[in-house]
């Protein structure tokens, strides 16, 4: 029995390592460690060490369905591990771990308010703990909800310099490249790209040592808005054509659908029609045959008609990537 509840806390561990860089595999070791958190026994344990591992290993089966987008399993995996985290009545660091997975999925669900006193208990419990790392890890997913929120920029970069102030570099390396990418990103939305390269600068080699493929991406692609924001427009289409490839070499797919769409909306935009064209009618079979979100097969199916019948516009573009980010985030402001 012993070993049946150290090796539910090995899937679980493996699980946390992997939710980074491979979803699947992530999600793999998350739902085996809830099955074998399931048959352990009470009588052996005690209900509250039980109901602590299941709360945690159903959190992280959340977790790893929401980084798919399988946001029904993602939402029912979560209410099993809201009923353990109850029943178990947990406290401390494994209630906030449970927290921390409930706040990214209540944004995905498009309830940013709902996730807000979330934070703010996690925040109390790792003050109480003495956790300054933990504290600064929890600042980042504040300064993201505020600005999905209010839209303001300003603040979410005033949480993350606190945030950076707090975070052990030794103990999680990635979090103060992520801090410094969304720095990037309330910079751009300033209207300051030159400041918002910069942040890019100081989070790209973290991410190069720490090899976070996923994050490495996102850096391009936000590095491809900044261009864009300079009309540096053949350095800003190089750099989405390049994020977009590695998005879908990488799996990430809902991701690669709005580089897809951003892309689009450049080359409209310089009036490329027959490249828009040409991306078009190559995205629609990619996405149909990968299996995303309906919304965004729709949002495609949209483009590759109006560029067909010589339709296309800015202002349409931008609706079909409003269209597929709902697509993503149902009920999430577009």
């Amino acid at each position: 029995e012993c070993a049946s509840y150290l090796l539910a806390e090995m899937f679980l561990a493996k699980s946390r390592e992997l939710r980074f860089s491979d979803i699947g595999a992530s999600l793999e070791h998350a739902e085996i460690s809830a099955k074998i958190a399931e048959r352990l026994q009470e009588a052996f344990y005690g209900a509250s060490l039980c109901a602590g591992i299941r709360a945690r290993a159903w959190s992280y089966v959340a977790n790893g369905h929401r980084l798919a987008w399988n946001l029904v399993e993602a939402q029912e995996a979560m209410e099993r591990a809201r009923s353990e985290a109850t029943a178990g009545e947990l406290q401390g660091a494994e209630r906030a771990e449970v927290l921390c997975n409930q706040v990214p999925l209540l944004v995905a669900l498009g309830q940013p308010a709902e996730a807000v006193p979330v934070v703010e208990e996690i925040l109390e419990i790792h003050r109480a703990r003495g956790d300054d790392h933990a504290v600064g890890t929890t600042l980042i997913q504040k300064a993201g909800l505020v600005f999905s929120g209010t839209r303001d920029p300003e603040t979410g970069v005033e949480l993350l310099e606190q945030a950076l102030g707090l975070l052990d570099p030794w103990r999680e390396p990635r979090l103060r490249s992520v801090a410094l990418q969304n720095k990037a990103l309330f910079r751009l939305e300033m209207g300051l790209p030159e400041l918002a390269l910069e942040e890019l600068a100081r989070a790209r080699p973290i991410a190069e040592r720490t090899r976070d493929r996923q994050l490495l991406i996102k850096l391009r692609w936000i590095e491809a808005r900044c261009q864009l924001a300079l009309e540096r427009h053949a350095e800003a289409i190089e750099a989405y054509v390049d994020a977009r490839s590695r998005f879908l070499v990488a799996g990430a797919d809902a991701s690669a659908a709005l580089v897809s769409l951003d892309l689009a909306a450049v080359y409209v935009r310089l009036d490329q029609t027959a490249q828009a064209r040409a991306l078009a009618q190559e995205s629609l079979p990619v996405f149909e045959r990968r299996g995303v979100a309906r919304g965004i097969v729709a949002a495609f199916a949209l483009l590759k008609q109006a560029a067909e019948q010589d339709r296309l516009s800015g202002r349409l573009v931008q609706r079909l990537i409003a269209r597929a980010q709902r697509a993503q985030s149902p009920g999430a402001p577009g």
